[in-house]
């Protein structure tokens, strides 16, 4: 087994082996490859230090973005199974072998896949801000009163804003089946959208709808 062969391989996603030659995006922090056996072919980071990534968490944050970016380049390429950040093994010989032994699996979903691709949809509730220009000419127990009903305000309209969001959510799971929220980061909620290539435009006159009548949920497809 030669040195190359026996690194770590972290593996971006799966794809059919394209018929002619491709420009890969960079990886994570090397250069990314494309690994074949017989018709797919999966796209790989060899020697990767991923536990020195995980242990660290900005450049663990800057993994995670850039394995999205990665992806998101190859989706415009191709038809590409992704796999979750952090799927790795432990060198060439083993991941060839996990593709034959996957391979009509592999090729079942990429089959599947083939007239479809995969859009984000960005969930960010906006704070609402409720003037205090009304109390400034108040004192003593009219301000606090003022104040206080302020507050109560701000929160009811929070509160509407959350209920706001689950309704969008809710609507989303109803209308797309193929459909999954990522973990929640703050109060950005994102969803990855699997739907037919010709449904973008359809996709991004609903997010447009969605945010018509109010301060914006939705902040696009992608």
């Amino acid at each position: 087994m030669t040195a190359a062969e026996a690194e770590t391989v972290y593996v971006y996603g799966i794809c059919p082996v394209p018929e002619q030659s491709l420009s890969l995006p960079p990886g994570l922090e090397g250069e990314t490859l494309l690994v074949g056996v017989d018709e797919i072919a999966a796209i790989v980071e060899v020697g990767l230090d991923l536990e020195g990534l995980q242990a660290h968490s900005p450049r663990l944050l800057s993994a995670v973005l850039s394995h999205d970016r990665v992806l998101c380049d190859l989706f415009q390429k191709m038809t590409i199974l992704p796999l979750r950040f952090g799927t790795q093994l432990p060198g060439l010989d083993k991941l060839i072998d996990h593709l034959l032994s996957q391979r009509e699996s592999y090729m079942a979903k990429l089959t599947d896949l083939k007239h479809k691709a995969e859009y984000q949809i960005k969930l960010i509730p906006e704070d609402p801000e409720l003037s205090s220009d009304a109390e400034e000419d108040l004192k003593g127990r009219e301000y606090f009163l003022a104040k206080k009903q302020r507050l109560q305000d701000l929160s009811t309209a929070k509160e509407q804003r959350q209920e706001e969001l689950q309704t969008l959510l809710e609507f989303i799971y109803g209308t797309y089946d193929d459909c999954v929220a990522a973990d929640k980061e703050e109060d950005e909620v994102k969803i990855y959208v699997l739907t037919d290539r010709d449904s973008v435009e359809r996709l991004t006159q609903q997010v447009e709808a969605w945010n018509a009548p109010r301060p914006p949920l939705a902040t696009g497809a992608e």
